[in-house]
């Protein structure tokens, strides 16, 4: 199986999707086919610090993870997916494939398509016992992108 690693320079792949953020500032990260990060760029808070740091919630993520990338496979012609996960933010992926094999995805991810529901995500803090205030200005913070520019990008 080829991995990400030999077929591309990983610093120069870093350095290019800190690129890639500053030019469209949309949040970022190619995964490895056994579901490591290989790069991410941008991620927001809600995810890197809160729901990615709560055992039920990181549950939820991977779930959410597992979704989408079995909506895209290597016997498909090459299409994007999109998904939104199990707290409420969204996520598109793309395969890399090289020689006719995937060796990892690109993943557009950790925006909304509208604004957030505030009153539903203080509920959620309330839930998992998250600082209400922060977790909400995090939450309000998070880039909201049409899909249009998404559809664009990808």
């Amino acid at each position: 199986m080829i991995s990400l690693s030999d077929c591309l320079d990983i610093t120069k792949l870093k350095k290019l999707c800190e690129e890639f953020y500053k030019t469209f500032e949309v949040p970022h990260g190619i995964m490895d086919l056994d579901g490591s990060w290989v790069v991410t760029e941008g991620w927001q808070r809600a995810c890197t610090g809160y729901f990615r740091q709560h055992p039920y919630c990181e549950e939820l993520c991977i779930k959410s993870d597992g979704r989408i990338l079995g909506k895209i496979n290597d016997n498909i012609p090459l299409e994007y997916a999109t998904d939104t996960c199990d707290h409420g933010l969204e996520h598109v992926c793309y395969p890399i494939v090289v020689r006719g094999q995937r060796i990892g995805t690109f993943w557009l991810g950790q925006f909304f398509y509208e604004s957030p529901d505030l009153e539903m995500y203080r509920s959620i803090a309330r839930k998992y016992s998250f600082d209400e205030n922060d977790f909400l200005e995090v939450i309000a913070s998070s880039p909201v992108i049409s899909r249009d520019y998404v559809d664009k990008l990808m």
